[in-house]
């Protein structure tokens, strides 16, 4: 047994077992044109045939065997890069915090910003609809034949207490603010 074992270990091998290696197909040593030869003389039409079916199986279960092997591979990579990417997901998202909160607040601060204007400009607003309606009473007081005048007051007046209304809850809500407390105490 320990002569075996040296043969085994520097790779020594008989000559029978070359000549095995050369007809057996799962060998590295395998020569397809001595397998081909041996298989036409040695055996009868109904082998080969057997034999060819058994070789096209084996074929087809090696090559689902393979592309199993490649797509497990390939989901494995993208495992890997989905992982990277929820990783460099999460460091950009705590990066970016700080500046988040930072726009929020000065998406907060526009919005109140836009409040404040709408009702610093709401008295030229009122004052327009009110002028309005008065330029629809001197086309009255000429004579002037206008059916759709009293519409486009009625408009007018409904636009104001439109902006009024509107005012007077942006005034109600900031109320604690002291500039918008003599505003709504004003309005």
């Amino acid at each position: 047994m320990g002569s075996t074992t040296f043969v085994n270990y520097y790779g020594l091998q008989d000559q029978e077992s070359r000549e095995e290696q050369l007809r057996n197909i799962d060998s590295p040593g395998f020569e397809p044109a001595v397998y081909v030869k041996e298989l036409l003389e040695t055996r009868g039409l109904n082998d080969l045939l057997a034999t060819d079916d058994r070789l096209i199986r084996e074929i087809k279960e090696l090559d689902t065997n393979m592309q199993m092997l490649v797509m497990e591979d390939e989901v494995g990579r993208v495992v890997k890069s989905m992982d990277t990417i929820t990783t460099k997901s999460e460091s950009i998202n705590v990066a970016l915090a700080p500046h988040r909160s930072k726009v929020e607040k000065l998406i907060g601060v526009r919005r109140l910003l836009k409040r404040f204007e709408f009702i610093f400009e709401l008295p030229q607003r009122l004052n327009a609809y009110v002028d309005g309606g008065r330029a629809v009473d001197v086309v009255r007081e000429t004579n002037w034949t206008c059916g759709r005048c009293s519409a486009v007051k009625q408009k007018e007046y409904a636009n104001a207490t439109k902006y009024f209304l509107l005012a007077r809850r942006i005034l109600e809500r900031y109320e604690h603010i002291s500039s918008f407390k003599v505003g709504h105490d004003t309005a």
